[in-house]
């Protein structure tokens, strides 16, 4: 719907070193102490990057989030998952997270 929006609903962001190869938009885990790496098939995430400079991610790890995904996935309360660094899918044993819209190609959810 063009006249609503969730940008910025309580979005909460950390600032981690990051792995090479993560960059902005990239779904990511702690794959070190305080050290971010993108997410592979089936990893839960910690969130999303949302800046990269200087060999440290800005990492969003709550509010709402738009992401291409893979499969299906309903709406309402979902456990989702990476399916590649770039990509969410449903999977028990995710993350569980308030699924608001689904089409095609993108999810939109709340954490």
């Amino acid at each position: 719907m063009e006249n609503v929006s969730f940008n910025g609903y309580n979005e909460n962001v950390i600032t981690l070193p990051a792995a090479d190869g993560v960059v902005k938009g990239s779904i990511v885990k702690v794959s070190e102490n305080y050290k971010v790496s993108n997410c592979a098939d089936g990893n839960q995430f910690l969130g999303v990057v949302v800046n990269i400079r200087g060999g440290y991610a800005a990492v969003q790890t709550k509010g709402y989030f738009k992401l291409k995904k893979a499969g299906s996935i309903g709406l309402g309360f979902q456990e989702l998952a990476a399916s590649s660094s770039t990509v969410i899918k449903a999977l028990g044993g995710g993350v569980q997270c308030q699924v608001i819209a689904v089409d095609s190609t993108y999810v939109e959810f709340i954490i």
